[in-house]
């Protein structure tokens, strides 16, 4: 046995079991859904993880022998775990790459596609030699052997550090660029100046959102106050461009130099859009200022279609469910429920934010201890908001379901922009 000390430390087999247990789970798994989906640029992730898998069991072996420890299981598992980020970086280069694709996105990186994952991977197999001549070096059993391959081995893994960081900045200054928003189960992506992306968050990810979305969007048809849709692609939902942004924070940006006449055309061109969508036997379940987008002339369009498609005897056909955040929620009993007069008590919440400027109970801070039980609690004791602006009647009106249709509320806005237009 060699007598040269090859860890400063006694390795411990209990933490090596641990680690060779969870990567031996997780690269099964990766392994099995990677065949299975057939996502081969996934096949860095898979390697890696039996490099991990195994250098753990050398490094089980290894632990056993403390403290005449060998110098075969020694390397075999500092190599193998050394190596592993590597790879994993390799995958991740190929999935930023995948974006790329996905997206259209190539004039938007900093480093062509063609030559993004050449370039980083080059970097990783630099720092992978690196690694192997040092782990040869120190198969050499003499201490000064062990001290200059462990010399090289650091300097491959500075290289490799120094990679990954610019990667960071790529990977970064894309995403800046080109990813225009995200949510819970998508990103959105610009693919030129008319047409957006929404792609699952993971490449080959869950596309059951974005199929239901397509299917209520055809439900719905073409109307000037609902974003269009394009076409569904193995890439994801192609959709019109609004080139303003979110009516949220359109707002927030330009509050105070926004008319009145301008606030009540998009309440109503809102109203508009909730109507049509209504007529259609589509309940929306989120309607609120951030899935309200303004195209190049400010007008209004209704976007994030995940809702519910009725049947003419008020089935459910089509089944996304309610997603109201809590300042545009209407309180039932059964959180999962939703109809038309769901839908416009968030009309109402959203008519409030664009004549107001700001949400429901601005006194109550997002984030906040028990912030999101206080709003709940308000409305569901029908404490709404008293303060007066051109559409009270309107938002009291929706907040305690008097309104039968958008229509109801269409007329009552156009009957307020009449009296305001009126005036000296």
């Amino acid at each position: 046995m060699a007598t040269i000390e090859v860890y400063s430390y006694n390795p411990s087999v209990a933490a090596a079991v641990i680690f060779a247990i969870l990567f031996g789970i997780a690269v099964f798994t990766i392994s099995y859904q990677t065949f299975r989906t057939r996502t081969w640029f996934l096949i860095p992730f898979v390697l890696g993880g039996y490099f991990e898998f195994a250098g753990y069991i050398a490094r089980i072996l290894s632990a056993q022998q403390t403290p005449n420890w060998s110098i075969g299981p020694f390397i075999i598992q500092y190599l193998l775990v050394l190596v592993a980020p590597a790879l994993f970086a390799a995958g991740i280069y190929m999935s930023l790459g995948r974006i790329i694709l996905l997206v259209h996105g190539e004039k938007q990186s900093i480093i062509s596609r063609r030559w993004l994952t050449k370039f980083f991977v080059a970097g990783d197999l630099i720092s992978f030699f690196a690694q192997a001549i040092g782990a040869g070096n120190m198969a050499g059993k003499t201490a000064a052997a062990v001290n200059r391959g462990q010399t090289i081995i650091l300097i491959g893994l500075v290289l490799q550090i120094v990679s990954f960081l610019f990667f960071i900045v790529v990977a970064a200054t894309f995403h800046l660029r080109r990813v225009l928003a995200s949510g819970t189960s998508a990103w959105i992506g610009e693919v030129d100046e008319f047409t957006v992306l929404k792609y699952p968050l993971t490449p080959g990810g869950d596309r059951s959102r974005l199929e239901l979305e397509y299917e209520i969007l055809c439900k719905v048809g073409k109307h000037p106050r609902i974003i269009g849709l394009k076409h569904l692609s193995a890439d994801g939902l192609y959709l019109e461009r609004a080139i303003n942004g979110t009516l949220y924070s359109f707002i927030l940006s330009n509050h105070l130099a926004i008319s009145l006449q301008q606030r009540l055309a998009w309440c109503r061109e809102a109203a508009k859009a909730v109507a049509h969508v209504h007529s259609k036997r589509v309940i929306h379940c989120d309607i609120q200022p951030t899935n309200l987008l303004l195209d190049e002339n400010l007008r209004l369009k209704l976007s994030d279609f995940q809702g519910n498609y009725l049947s003419e005897t008020g089935e459910i056909i089509l089944e996304g469910g309610s997603a109201e955040p809590c300042r545009f929620f209407c309180p039932r009993d059964d959180p999962f429920h939703a109809d038309v007069k769901t839908d416009l008590f968030a009309l109402g919440c959203t008519i409030y934010f664009v004549t107001m400027g700001h949400c429901v109970f601005p006194d109550i801070v997002d984030g906040e201890e028990g912030w999101h039980d206080r709003v709940r609690s308000r409305f569901e004791n029908s404490q709404f908001p008293q303060e007066s602006h051109v559409c009270s009647a309107i938002t009291s009106k929706c907040w305690e379901l008097k309104y039968e249709s958008a229509i109801e509320v269409l007329r009552d806005i156009e009957a307020v922009e009449i009296k305001v237009q009126e005036m000296p």
